[in-house]
């Protein structure tokens, strides 16, 4: 057994011929058991200890030092052992208890379930404030940051986008921010998974963007420039088309940012 940070996950992509999709948001795809973050019976198929097989059991690993890291930041879990790091375990489900009968899902305020177990409800209440955070550090306005990173990966921490080709090799989209591997080479893989960097780049970014716009083009309405700056994340080039004409370049632009409002609560 290889543990996450022994692993390079680059390892797994072949850029000379176009290879399956990664692993996806809240999926098992890549994975070949239970893809949700739990404690498996068996200690040999927990989330974690196989980090060497392939990018899909390296990126729940990662997801799961993701949610291990935001416990000990929270004080419901006390700092792991190097060969704890990313494996879902007892004492992960422990802490994770711990942080379930303390909160509640931000979308909509249910109670969590006390069940040890991640999922979307208890990703949405580990990391909105992370979100929100720092969209306050960075002042971006109407929860952009939070819809943008809802969006992109459902708040999954091991979240896999596609392996990009156009039709040469374009990266990996990585993590709960999804950073693309080969437009953002200076990110590593370990700090793409890290919420805590992840978050703050993706809200410094976007404000980035958007000053930039408005520097540029200081006669658009506001509204418009923060419009540019989220479809930036997908698209610069239409980003840049759009802070300059002021409406969005294409219908994929334009659904993009829609779909990134839709994903706000």
């Amino acid at each position: 057994m290889a543990t996450l940070h022994q692993v390079d996950p680059e390892k797994f992509i072949d850029k000379s011929s176009k290879p399956a999709n990664g692993r996806g948001a809240w999926t098992k795809t890549g994975i070949d058991f239970d893809y949700r973050y739990a404690v498996s019976d068996d200690p040999t198929q927990r989330i974690g200890t196989r980090a060497q097989v392939s990018l899909g059991h390296w990126a729940v690993a990662a997801g799961s030092y993701a949610i291990q890291l935001r416990l000990i930041q929270l004080g419901h879990m006390d700092p792991l052992a190097d060969s704890e790091r990313g494996i879902f375990g007892p004492r992960t489900k422990t802490a994770v208890i711990d942080f379930q009968l303390v909160n509640k899902d931000p979308d909509g305020g249910a109670q969590l379930v006390h069940d040890g177990t991640i999922g979307r409800s208890d990703a949405r209440a580990l990391f909105t404030p992370l979100i929100l955070a720092a969209e306050e550090a960075n002042n971006i306005p109407d929860r952009l940051l939070l819809g943008e990173t809802n969006h992109e990966s459902a708040m999954d921490p091991g979240a896999v986008g596609y392996y990009i080709y156009y039709p040469d090799y374009r990266g990996v989209d990585r993590g709960m921010s999804q950073i693309n591997s080969a437009a953002n080479s200076s990110v590593s893989w370990l700090s793409s998974f890290n919420p805590q960097f992840s978050l703050s780049w993706s809200s410094q970014r976007l404000r980035s963007y958007y000053d930039k716009f408005k520097k540029s083009y200081p006669k658009q309405p506001s509204a418009v420039l923060w419009d540019a700056a989220v479809c930036a994340h997908n698209n610069p080039s239409a980003a840049g088309k759009w802070a300059s004409s002021g409406s969005a370049p294409t219908e994929a632009a334009a659904l993009y940012v829609t779909s990134v409002k839709n994903a706000r609560y």
